[in-house]
């Protein structure tokens, strides 16, 4: 799911929007966000959230929300990469 098979990029900018907009952060971050955890592990991008943002969730409460989040937007809305479906079959 790293951007082969699927449009991720939207993907995590929807996941990071709905994070944002549950805490009262402002959605305009996204882009801030973007460019602080592109290519960071999910453990690295969520110390980064909770540094940045003064989060009380400990790391491992921000990697499971962020995991449930993403997990509902790419099972109902990821839709594949031009010939990923050909590619698996």
């Amino acid at each position: 799911m790293d951007g082969l098979l699927v449009d991720n990029h939207a993907m995590w900018d929807d996941a990071h929007r709905h994070f944002f907009r549950v805490r009262g952060i402002a959605e305009d971050a996204i882009d801030v966000v973007r460019a602080m955890c592109m290519g960071k592990s999910m453990e690295e991008g969520s110390a980064i959230l909770k540094e940045h943002f003064s989060l009380p969730e400990s790391v491992e409460e921000i990697i499971t929300e962020r995991l449930s989040v993403t997990d509902k937007i790419y099972s109902e809305l990821a839709p594949p990469m031009p010939g990923a479906t050909s590619l698996l079959s």
